[in-house]
Formats: C-alpha cells, sequence, structure tokens
C-alpha cells in the first residue's frame, strides 16, 4: 500500500505501521541484559522466523493477497525499467529512466524471471540479505565474532529496513549493499575491486549514491589510482550511452523538480515558516549548505581518525540533515553502519526510539498542501528525528568508542564496551 494511499485513509495507516512500532519497542526489549540472557539460544532460529515474516510473509500479505487492488506508485517504475531491457529498449533513449543507466538491467532480472508487477521487489529482498552478510563480516572484524549475531538481529527485526524495502517496495537496499560493498572491498585493501564498486554502486543505483561514495573514497590510500579507475568505468559507461541516447543521458537530473520533501532542517523551515514564493531561493541555498556541510565533516571526520564506517555514517546523516529532498527511505542507506555504532556504544535504546520516529513520519503527509491536523504532528516527528540525526552527528565526529583508532580503516578492538 503506498503512503499517499494510506494518507487518505488514516485508519489503515495507523494499523499499518502498528507492527513496526512493537518491533521497534521489542527491538529495545530484546536487548537489554536479563532478556538478552534469556534469549540467547534462541536468537539464531527467532531471526530466521522474523526474517521471513518481515520480508516474504509481508510481501505475499502486501502484493499477493491484496492483489485486487491496484499497485501504484514507484512499483509501476520498476516494473517499467525492467521491461524496457527484456523487450530490446535502452535506457533514456526508447524508455523515461530517473535512475542511472545500469539500474534497469537489474530490474530486468527479476521481471524475466516473474512478470507480476511487484516481482523488483523481490530483488530488493535479495540485496538486503546481501546487505545483512556484509554487515556480519563487517562487525566481525569490527566487534568480534561474538556480536555478529548482533547486528543480524539488530537489522533484521529494525522496522524501517522492512517497511522501506517490502511495505514501500522501496530500491534503497540496493544503494545500502553497493555502499556496504564498497566499505568491504576497501578495508580488505582490495586494490581495483574497491574503485569498481565505486563506479558500479553510482551506475547500477541513482546519482545520488555518489554522495555516499565520496565518503568510502576519501578513505583511499591510492586516491589517484582509484580515480583513475572508478572515472574511467564512468567515462566509458557513459560515453557508451551517450552513442546511443545523445543527451539524454542527463534525463534523470532533468526530471529533479526544485521542491523541497522528506524530513530535513531545510524541510520544516519551508512548511513552517516560509509562506510566499521563496521555496525555489531556499531550495538552491540548502543544495549549497548540504553539500559544504557534507566537506565540512568529512574534513573532521579525518581529523578525528575515524572508522571509515563512521565516516560514512556521519557523511549521510549530515548530508540529509540539510538536503532539500531527504525522504525517509534515504536513511536506509546508513542505517546498518548506524546500527553497529549503536552496538559499540550501547545505545541499542536511542536507536530504536530514533527508528521508531521515522517509521510514524510520512513523508506525503509533510507536505506544502496538508491541513494543519496533518502538517503539525508530521513536524513534531520531523523535529524528532533532526533532534536525534543531529545528536548522533555531534557524537560520532567527538570520537566514540573508536576514536583512537590509529588509521581510519583500522578498528580497535580493545575498546569495545564489554556489556551490552
Amino acid at each position: 500500500m503506498s503512503s499517499a494511499f494510506l494518507t487518505k485513509h488514516p485508519l489503515l495507516l495507523l494499523l499499518s505501521i502498528a507492527p513496526a512500532v512493537l518491533a521497534a519497542g521489542l527491538l529495545a526489549i530484546s536487548f537489554h541484559p536479563p532478556v538478552y540472557k534469556r534469549i540467547a539460544k534462541w536468537r539464531l532460529p527467532a531471526l530466521i522466523v522474523v526474517y521471513i515474516v518481515t520480508r516474504f510473509v509481508l510481501f505475499y500479505v502486501v502484493f499477493i493477497a491484496l492483489g485486487n487492488r491496484e499497485i501504484g506508485g514507484d512499483i509501476r517504475w520498476f516494473q517499467r525499467f525492467g521491461l524496457g531491457p527484456l523487450h530490446g529498449h535502452v535506457p533514456y533513449r526508447d524508455f523515461v529512466c530517473l535512475h542511472s543507466p545500469l539500474f534497469p538491467y537489474i530490474m530486468a532480472i527479476p521481471y524475466g524471471i516473474w512478470g507480476h508487477v511487484s516481482s523488483g521487489v523481490l530483488a530488493f529482498i535479495a540485496f538486503d540479505i546481501a546487505c545483512i552478510l556484509l554487515l556480519c563480516s563487517l562487525t566481525r572484524s569490527m566487534l568480534g565474532s561474538d556480536r555478529v549475531l548482533d547486528i543480524a538481529w539488530l537489522y533484521t527485526l529494525n522496522p524501517m529496513v522492512w517497511i522501506v524495502t517490502v511495505r514501500y517496495g522501496q530500491d534503497e537496499s540496493v544503494v545500502c549493499c553497493f555502499l556496504l560493498l564498497a566499505v568491504y572491498l576497501y578495508l580488505k585493501d582490495s586494490k581495483w575491486l574497491a574503485p569498481t564498486s565505486l563506479a558500479l554502486g553510482v551506475l547500477c543505483t541513482k546519482f545520488t549514491t555518489a554522495v555516499g561514495m565520496l565518503p568510502i573514497f576519501s578513505c583511499s590510500k591510492s586516491k589517484v589510482r582509484d580515480a583513475f579507475v572508478a572515472g574511467g568505468i564512468l567515462v566509458v559507461t557513459y560515453a557508451f550511452f551517450y552513442t546511443l541516447v545523445g543527451k539524454d543521458i542527463l534525463q534523470p537530473a532533468r526530471h529533479q523538480a526544485l521542491a523541497t520533501e522528506g524530513v530535513s532542517i531545510t524541510c520544516i523551515v519551508d512548511r513552517l515558516l516560509i509562506s510566499d514564493n521563496s521555496h525555489v531561493i531556499l531550495q538552491r541555498i540548502a543544495c549549497l549548505l548540504s553539500v559544504l556541510v557534507l566537506c565540512l565533516v568529512l574534513y573532521l571526520a579525518h581529523r578525528r581518525k575515524l572508522h571509515v564506517l563512521d565516516i560514512l555514517t556521519v557523511s549521510l546523516v549530515a548530508f540529509l540533515l540539510l538536503s532539500p529532498v531527504s525522504y525517509k527511505f534515504y536513511r536506509l542507506w546508513y542505517l546498518g553502519p548506524l546500527g553497529i555504532y549503536a552496538l559499540r556504544s550501547s545505545g541499542i535504546n536511542r536507536y530504536s526510539i530514533y527508528m521508531t520516529l521515522l517509521v510514524l513520519f510520512d513523508d506525503f503527509s509533510f507536505g506544502l498542501v496538508s491541513p494543519p491536523a496533518k502538517l503539525y504532528p508530521m513536524a513534531v516527528l520531523a523535529a524528532g528525528i533532526v533532534y536525534f540525526e543531529a545528536g548522533y552527528v555531534i557524537e560520532i565526529l567527538r570520537g566514540g568508542p573508536l576514536a583512537c583508532a590509529e588509521t581510519t580503516n583500522v578498528p580497535v578492538q580493545d575498546k569495545v564496551p564489554a556489556g551490552v
């Protein structure tokens, strides 16, 4: 059920978010020491059951059991993207594509196997599984093997993950997967695969993925070489599409409206303080500020010699705090790394509250034409989200448990808190 549809039906909206709020509460309770010890031997089978229910069962309920309704929104766009290459069509030239040029070819795989309108969501679930595996590997290297099951449980039960991936059918798990893959390859010091993953992350998802790839690239020990490798792949790929479609390779950029949407400081100012025709001016100022803040945060993060995962997290959080287009869906890009930070800093309760606020916030109820009964409650939630995110930025930049790392990419094992 799309958010736009649920916004018009308040009772259905409440019923649809109730399980997610319950999951956030269970997430916090499950890490309390007495409960944690009591359920320790059951967590692996419980994790498998929870994953099946929150991904595959939820997929069946939303898209198959309720299949007599009209499925719209971004799902239809993903279907068009997937069917295009299957019919021999080229992105930008033969059909409108709002993503990077290789994304339709990823979508062609699920739609080539099963022609259902929602087949693309199954691909997003596959990327979601890859995200969990990568998070487990990164957690093992940072916190030890005894915390691997913790991050898997945290990410599986996290309501924002399965709401974005399955209920809303968004492609953010693809972005998240490529970001985590790039981090993993850089930590493995892979000379050629690491910069290749940076380029593929941009080519296979959307242009905004470059915002997340930049902090990872900044941690490279061979920036010139990696810039040539990643840049060469991007140039060759776009040159190929340019010979086929000409100037229309800029189609995704040209279709971006001058608007402020989602949840950020910019959106709050726009909704509550701007009443004239200054929306476009605010949007342009916010674009500039978000880039400047991103660069400043990157500089401070490297001065503090933070771990690459922390650099990725704090950069994305800071960018989305000011970005004029800052949907809550985009938070999925850093929720995995932020979950690792929550584990090692014993901040599960705060993490769970933050997830609850994100679940309750609805982008489409925080609009310019929303009535006060919808606008002001969403403004309160937006303020809470901004408060938590600003707190994370300040805390991570101050150092956190891994502040004493000798090099950016080397974690400190003896700084991990002993307790949960």
